[in-house]
């Protein structure tokens, strides 16, 4: 009799504490991104002018190749790795980094990026506020950073990946 009470208590308290854990439904974007990794394929720097200078468009394409083969990984823990397990642009150089955390906010139409207390990718200047999500979907995703106000112009970074 007491075993049987000893086990009866002990399967309440078992579903009780199945019942109070949360689980983490992934929305269908941070499924996109968390499955596998992306490479840059290239990032583009736009600006317009603030006052009567002409707009500049510049395309850098990652082709060195220490940085073409390079990986993002956006961890279903919202850790955000750096593989650079491929070719290495210097030695000694680790070829996995921890490059911070990640988090889709505004009804996953932006992507916040703490590096360092900075939005910021690997090869291109640090920016302010998260990123715009202009496509994201099972192989492919672009990214758009907010207007930088210059003394001079105004300018845009866009950044092309492709899943890896």
């Amino acid at each position: 009799m007491l075993i049987r009470k000893s086990s009866i208590c002990l399967a309440i308290l078992l579903g009780l504490s199945a019942c109070s854990k949360k689980e983490t439904v992934l929305s269908q974007r941070e499924t996109w991104l968390s499955a596998g990794g992306w490479r840059m394929t290239n990032y583009t720097y736009n600006t317009r002018a603030a006052a009567d200078k002409a707009p500049i468009h510049l395309e850098f394409i990652t082709g060195r190749e220490c940085e073409a083969d390079d990986v993002y990984r956006f961890e279903a823990t919202s850790k955000l790795q750096w593989d650079k397990s491929g070719t290495l642009c210097t030695t000694p150089q680790p070829a996995l980094v921890e490059w911070g955390t990640w988090q889709l906010l505004e009804q996953d139409t932006k992507l916040s990026i703490n590096h360092q207390g900075r939005v910021q990718f690997p090869y291109t200047g640090a920016v302010t506020g998260p990123l715009h999500i202009r496509e994201l979907n099972a192989t492919t995703m672009l990214l758009e950073t907010p207007e930088i106000q210059t003394p001079d112009s105004i300018m845009t970074y866009t950044y092309r990946f492709v899943r890896q």
